[in-house]
């Protein structure tokens, strides 16, 4: 009687643990839906290079996956092959569009980009940091980065400037921002470290192993009352045996 009641409690609070692990992995599963929080966000852009035709004005695209304001967000936007100046004793990186605090930083901006690059402040508050640069020259060309410090997030763009010809246009968006929208599937650009959560996974596999071993428990359990049963019950063989001895 002992042994069934010890392994009766083994039995409840593992279903116990399953449940309530159960419980949580469905809350989990139902946070996704919620308003993103910072490790929820992730940045998008375009995977296909950015054409420009020589003088025209471009648009690299960089947006905030939840499209929260973010006018208050730091954000950087940089140039991965302009190497610091050698000559700079602090080695000082500089970059095309720096926003901290809920403004522009010009005294880390490339000469270059003065009053040519910048962010449209209006499309801030969708999440839109898109960079838009004016009157775009050879030297314009090459490997942009758009990058959220808070959110570990980035992403790659690449500028290609060609010839100004009749037979050339910009690739790019319009400048007006309303016309801006979110990349389709195909021609996102994102790297972010965080968006990708085990922890759900881990919960699935733990509840599905915890239920199998209750299940196993609860056999386990059943086979043993059905034998402890069969032993307190009369064998009718013995019996009629018994009855044929005694006449």
């Amino acid at each position: 009687m002992t042994h069934s009641r010890n392994v009766l409690v083994v039995y409840v609070m593992t279903f116990s643990v399953s449940f309530w692990l159960a419980v949580f992995a469905v809350a989990a599963d139902s946070a996704s839906i919620l308003p993103a929080s910072d490790g929820d966000q992730f940045l998008t852009g375009s995977a296909q290079p950015i054409t420009a035709s020589l003088g025209d004005d471009v648009v690299l695209p960089c947006l905030l996956s939840s499209g929260r304001d973010a006018r208050l967000l730091t954000f950087e936007w940089s140039r991965l092959d302009v190497e610091p100046d050698p000559s700079d004793p602090l080695r000082r990186v500089y970059y095309v569009y720096l926003r901290r605090g809920g403004a522009e930083l010009t005294d880390m901006k490339l000469a270059s980009y003065n009053d040519r690059a910048s962010a449209f402040e209006a499309e801030l508050t969708r999440g839109n940091l898109s960079l838009s640069i004016r009157n775009v020259t050879y030297t314009d060309r090459g490997m942009y980065r758009c990058f959220v410090p808070s959110l570990r997030s980035h992403v790659i763009i690449q500028l290609v400037v060609v010839p100004a010809s009749p037979t050339t246009w910009t690739t790019a968006p319009s400048l007006v921002p309303r016309n801006f929208h979110t990349p389709d599937s195909g021609d996102i650009n994102n790297n972010n470290d965080d968006h990708k959560n085990p922890i759900t996974w881990i919960l699935s596999a733990t509840f599905v192993v915890l239920l199998s071993v209750s299940v196993a428990i609860f056999i386990v359990v059943q086979q043993w009352r059905k034998k402890e049963a069969t032993k307190g019950e009369p064998n009718h063989l013995d019996v009629d045996q018994s009855r044929a001895l005694t006449e």
